[in-house]
């Protein structure tokens, strides 16, 4: 089974592009959610996880939707994989599989390439925010 897991952080945000990317991903039920990214509870990811069986797929639109900690993804990652269920970012360049999965299919987090990049692009999502600022003010004193 492919699930899709879209998860937007206020209940003043839309995930509707984020469930639209998921069903042109083929995914074949999405879960959505509407809660911070920084909190372990969240049911509909709880949900996702308790029907994951070996073989299935969780896409989501980038490896932040799962989480915006580093660790908390490790770890749902890891559970993923235990479950026998692989990941792809639709954003981010790499796939996580369980060793169920063909290669071609995902990559492997029994390898450590796999997951040092699961750390990098979450703990760049994570340190996002406090970047733009510099961004935006180094562009500033340039001009």
């Amino acid at each position: 089974m492919i699930y899709g897991y879209a998860r937007v952080s206020t209940a003043a945000q839309d995930e509707t592009g984020q469930v639209r990317q998921l069903k042109a991903a083929r995914c074949e039920k999405v879960f959505r959610e509407k809660i911070t990214g920084t909190t372990a509870d969240r049911p509909q990811l709880a949900a996702l996880m308790k029907k994951l069986a070996s073989g299935d797929v969780v896409i989501t639109p980038a490896v932040d939707r799962l989480s915006r900690d580093t660790t908390d993804l490790l770890v749902v990652a890891r559970d993923m994989q235990r479950a026998g269920a692989g990941i792809r970012s639709l954003a981010e360049p790499y796939r996580i599989r369980p060793r169920t999965l063909p290669r071609s299919s995902l990559l492997s987090l029994a390898s450590p390439r796999s997951w040092s990049a699961a750390a990098f692009w979450s703990a760049r999502h994570a340190a996002e925010p406090m970047l733009r600022p510099m961004v935006s003010n180094s562009a500033a004193s340039r001009s």
